[in-house]
């Protein structure tokens, strides 16, 4: 096989975050922002639309 047909198999990139990063859950994120009660929560680190979505849980989590 060719390296060609090869970078064509593998054009995925790789589902795990990079070394160093911690991957966690919305839930996860919402829960420790309530419990810590400071009304403030920085994101770092997303794209798009995803960018949203902590503020979104953290609202259903009770926070304010």
């Amino acid at each position: 096989m060719s390296d060609r047909a090869a970078e064509e198999l593998d054009a995925l990139p790789a589902l795990l975050p990079p070394e160093g990063v911690v991957a966690s859950r919305l839930r996860e994120v919402a829960a420790r922002a309530v419990s810590l009660g400071v009304g403030r929560l920085d994101v770092a680190g997303v794209s798009g639309c995803a960018a949203a979505a902590p503020g979104v849980r953290l609202m259903a989590a009770g926070g304010k």
